[in-house]
């Protein structure tokens, strides 16, 4: 899936392209929930963003499952100089919506980039945090 078509996602991260790949999986869905299901995912997307600021960051990979009806995401991605990102996101059918994500970095540039993507430097570790749809 191409990431400037995914719905959700800051303008900013769209913005970058690249793609989404979900593999190894299959899902059941109900009327209102995530039955069951798993899959792998991987994307591009900040190998490119990062890029054009001279880092070198891996893809970012991880799963996605059902848990308690719920869609997660659970992802992670390191560059070649140690920055970590985590990623942790839950999406309800209802349509509601949470993201949470953390960034471990020493880099003073990184960290300019990431106050403008609206993180928050707490105790050292880049934070953002969203919900939506309640």
């Amino acid at each position: 899936q191409n990431v400037a078509a995914l719905e959700g996602l800051m303008n900013a991260v769209r913005d970058v392209g690249g793609t989404v790949r979900l593999r190894n999986g299959a899902f059941r869905f109900s009327q209102d929930q995530c039955r069951s299901g798993s899959a792998d995912l991987r994307s591009d997307i900040l190998t490119l963003a990062a890029q054009p600021y001279g880092r070198n960051f891996g893809d970012i990979i991880g799963t996605v499952t059902c848990e308690d009806g719920a869609v997660v995401v659970d992802l992670e991605s390191q560059s070649d100089t140690g920055d970590t990102l985590d990623v942790l996101a839950r999406a309800e059918l209802s349509g509601t919506s949470e993201v949470n994500a953390e960034m471990k970095t020493n880099d003073a540039e990184l960290a300019l980039v990431l106050g403008q993507l609206q993180f928050r430097n707490e105790d050292g570790v880049w934070r953002y945090s969203t919900i939506r749809g309640l």
